[in-house]
């Protein structure tokens, strides 16, 4: 189970990329930032990790302290770029 959001993100990002080839030109820019909003997501998650164990938080103050803001960073790179 430990892998679960690995397996929940291949089973997401493969079928919405496969039909991003598909459609139309126009409709590929939305539909590209929700992919790479789903891989920050994923990233996010691993870096999460790596922060919790450098800042030795409560699992509950990290969640509602540092998750959103490292995740709302991340995600704002792409639309910055």
């Amino acid at each position: 189970m430990e892998n679960l959001i690995y397996i929940l993100f291949i089973s997401v990002f493969v079928p919405i990329l496969l039909m991003a080839l598909l459609i139309e030109r126009k409709s590929r820019l939305p539909i590209s930032f929700v992919l790479v909003g789903i891989f920050i997501s994923v990233f996010v998650a691993e870096i999460n990790g790596l922060l919790r164990n450098l800042i030795r938080m409560d699992t509950f103050e990290f969640t509602i302290i540092v998750t959103p803001i490292t995740e709302e960073i991340l995600k704002a790179i792409p639309i910055l770029v």
